[in-house]
């Protein structure tokens, strides 16, 4: 098998435990606070990686290290917004209001980095607040705080991926990740000293889910995603991670037994057809089928 299959299966493995995070963090938050698993989560994401690229750690410099602490800011608010937004809203909700930050990119882009919005880039976000109306208003559901909160992880990621597209260029990507989710799990412990009691009596199904959470969806998550995007073009990349939602809605109907109405499911695939959408350069497309 070719790398570039490879490097395919790699990230849909990626986008599946990121989908299973969702449910996770719910197993998690049964005895564990939010900011106790983001420290514990991300320390340990940071061992086990830095072991990984143990023979790298003596090229770390002041330029790597002011890079990643900047860049560690807005990837705490990612997940410091989504385990606290999980607290107040469903999985599967919080699986679409997490997900956005590829629609909210363009518009950052313009302000940060003056690129001109595509017109396409505005209809997908209509189509996605659409999707969005339906989901969080399908049977009992309510648009609630919960849902606000998770909106505030996409908008930190899409910030977190502005600042990377700056900072990255003169980076080893390796050590940037290390460094980043150190960071991240020094934030998440002091806030957490400050604000919530130590997990004393933790139980076996919230360190287990918490375990999960570190070695899969974030070690392994993003060693694959650096690893496999050597050997796969950025559009077959950007159709996979639109998947993510697809796998929380999944895993929260399997672990928690959430569930869409009709009108949920038809918001649930506007708002991918929105993701998939955003992704793809459909000029490019054209070309290809003229030639």
């Amino acid at each position: 098998m070719d790398k570039n299959k490879l490097g395919i299966i790699g990230l849909v493995f990626v986008v599946m435990f990121w989908g299973t995070g969702f449910p996770l963090i719910n197993y998690a938050s049964e005895s564990i606070g939010p900011l106790y698993q983001i420290g514990f989560r991300f320390l340990i994401a940071s061992i086990v990686l830095g072991l990984l690229v143990f023979k790298k750690l003596k090229s770390i410099d002041k330029k790597l290290l002011k890079n990643s602490f900047i860049l560690s800011i807005p990837l705490f608010f990612v997940f410091f917004f989504a385990n606290f937004g999980m607290q107040y809203t469903t999985s599967i909700n919080a699986s679409f209001y997490c997900c956005l930050s590829v629609l909210i990119v363009p518009f950052l882009s313009m302000l940060v980095l003056k690129q001109k919005i595509k017109a396409k880039s505005i209809v997908c976000v209509i189509i996605c607040l659409v999707g969005l109306y339906l989901v969080s208003f399908s049977g009992s559901t309510s648009f609630n705080i919960g849902d606000l909160i998770c909106l505030g992880s996409s908008f930190s990621f899409a910030v977190q991926i502005i600042l990377t597209e700056i900072f990255i260029k003169d980076s080893d990507t390796s050590l940037l990740t290390v460094l980043e989710m150190f960071f991240v799990s020094i934030y998440g412990f002091i806030a957490a000293v400050i604000f919530e009691p130590f997990p004393a009596m933790a139980t076996s199904k919230s360190i287990l889910a918490l375990l999960f959470l570190a070695l899969f969806c974030t070690c392994f998550a993003f060693y694959m995603q650096t690893k496999a995007q050597k050997f796969i073009k950025p559009m077959q990349i950007s159709i996979i991670f639109t998947l993510e939602p697809v796998f929380g809605v999944l895993m929260s109907w399997i672990l928690l037994g959430e569930t869409l109405g009709v009108k949920g499911i038809f918001g649930a695939v506007l708002i991918v057809i929105a993701l998939f959408a955003s992704e793809i350069n459909f000029n490019d497309l054209l070309k290809r089928n003229i030639e």
